[in-house]
């Protein structure tokens, strides 16, 4: 995939299926480019909502890349907007968009307006556990909307230059997300001229804090540019234009990418050697795309014969080796964006009795999470979580399938998230066996933590480790059904009727 060195981040409360290009009006632009000692941050859109500087900021720093920026010291310095408060506190959609440079692991606002009498009242776009973050707070302190809040992916700590935008749209209730121009997250969270009762009781706005009855808070370490406020929503196509040609009154639309339906991000068939071979630390694991081979982390794995007749699958010992796993580096290619649909299939056989054994996983805790893992009980299980605004899981019931998984024969599982309908949904041998309500679309991207994808293990939880033989491990765009599975030869029996129409009746009843 192509590398970008700097990245962009939008909120874009629109259609991601229809978006259109609005008559959205530049209401503020501080270019943040002012000279050194000026003491004031200029509003290049007309409308003199002018800044004032306070504190621990530098002015007129000339960047390779961006030009002259503005530095703030993460003490004190910030932009105070005051002033411009009862102009600009009853919007209830708009874009706000800009630049940032933030190397550090601090917790930095960028743009707030908050009620400075009462605590946690506040609309924030601000960086936090290495992802930007979006949300509204009420009087009490508690998220409005429907989630807690939107946030891009993890590794906007990373010391290069991102490009940011949150645009809502009170009327479609949507909000979405880009980075580096990428629609990375959807969700609903207002502007703030939609936070009841606060919204005339909104009177501190800044750049690079917030200030609520404790006082100034979350100061921002780290370089900003070009900050500008629109009283409409701008289209994924509008942001491109943004980010690529500069901030303008009326922002053209650019070819915008679409959702990606279909294709296999990454399919490792474990055939690198011939049954019998050892590995060690190291050795080099294949991806059939050639876009994410991984590696082997541990001395105790070996190959051995696989499902179909002369290939290999490869051997989970029951072993003490911490590193009991196989790697695979973190790709902004494996995350799965809003509007996309995936599917996550295994081929494998174990034995293990009373173990939770990880299958396949990307188990961040900042970042969007997947794992797919056999619980202690027989059950399998397939887990979504986008850490800001919704979880999702799927599970089997051991005793309504006939079988059970850790009878030592060959299984497939597929775990299938269906974006168009709203659907999680688990198979196991090709037949479904549960399916929950699933979001349209995510908080923040699935799969988008820094953590590294993990085949035959849980990181970070100890004895998760998977004991046995796995034959395939494949991610798919799109949701799959099983005629489009891997195939198993020979085919697995056939759940009864009887029990597979027990399974159905229990889709909706239980609930973990």
């Amino acid at each position: 995939m192509t590398k970008r060195p700097l990245w962009v981040i939008a909120f874009t409360f629109s259609s991601i299926l229809f978006a259109q290009t609005t008559q959205a009006v530049l209401v503020a632009h501080w270019p943040l480019d002012d000279i050194a000692g000026s003491g004031t941050a200029l509003d290049q859109s007309g409308n003199s909502y002018d800044g004032s500087i306070e504190g621990g900021v530098t002015q007129g720093v000339t960047d390779g890349v961006m030009g002259d920026v503005m530095q703030l010291d993460g003490v004190d310095g910030r932009v105070a907007l005051s002033d411009h408060v009862s102009q600009l506190n009853e919007l209830t959609s708009g874009t706000i968009t800009g630049w940032f440079n933030h190397g550090n692991t601090s917790i930095g606002a960028i743009f707030t307006l908050s009620n400075s009498t009462v605590g946690s009242t506040e609309a924030r776009l601000f960086i936090e556990n290495n992802r930007l973050r979006y949300d509204v707070r009420d009087e009490s302190g508690n998220p409005t909307g429907e989630a807690g809040f939107v946030a891009s992916q993890e590794g906007v700590d990373d010391g290069n230059w991102h490009h940011f935008a949150v645009s809502v749209d009170s009327v479609t209730e949507l909000t979405n997300i880009y980075l580096d121009g990428v629609h990375v997250g959807q969700s609903y969270e207002p502007l703030w001229g939609s936070l009841t009762d606060a919204a005339l009781a909104l009177d501190t706005m800044a750049v690079g804090s917030n200030t609520d009855s404790s006082g100034n808070q979350w100061f921002y370490n780290g370089l900003l540019s070009n900050i500008a406020l629109y009283d409409d929503v701008l289209s994924h196509g509008q942001v491109l234009d943004v980010m690529q040609n500069g901030v303008t009154a009326s922002p053209a639309s650019l070819p915008a990418p679409g959702i990606r339906t279909s294709g296999i991000l990454a399919d490792y068939k474990f055939n690198e050697s011939q049954p019998g071979t050892g590995l060690v630390s190291g050795d080099l694991l294949v991806d059939e795309t050639g876009n994410h081979n991984g590696f082997v982390l541990s001395d105790t794995l070996s190959y051995t014969s696989g499902l179909d007749a002369g290939d290999s699958a490869l051997s989970f010992s029951d072993d003490s080796e911490s590193s009991h796993r196989l790697s695979i580096a973190n790709d902004s290619d494996l995350y799965i964006l809003p509007g996309e649909s995936f599917t996550v299939e295994s081929v494998f056989r174990t034995s293990q009795v009373g173990s939770t054994m990880g299958l396949v996983s990307k188990n961040d805790t900042g970042g969007g999470e997947m794992w797919f893992r056999i619980e202690g009980d027989g059950d399998v299980r397939f887990f979504l979580d986008d850490h800001a605004t919704t979880t999702a899981a799927v599970r089997s019931d051991s005793t309504l399938l006939g079988q059970e998984i850790t009878d030592g024969d060959w299984h497939h599982v597929a775990g299938v998230y269906d974006a168009l309908a709203g659907e999680l949904r688990l198979y196991v041998d090709h037949q479904l066996v549960d399916m929950v309500a699933a979001p349209n679309a995510w908080g923040s991207p699935i799969m988008g933590g820094t953590a590294d994808l993990t085949i035959g293990d849980f990181i970070g939880v100890s004895n998760r480790k998977f004991v046995g033989d796995m034959d395939q491990v494949r991610i798919s765009l799109g949701a799959l059904n099983p005629d489009d599975f891997v195939a198993i030869v020979p085919e697995p029996a056939t759940i009864t009727t009887t029990l597979l129409a027990l399974a159905m009746a229990g889709f909706w009843a239980r609930r973990r």
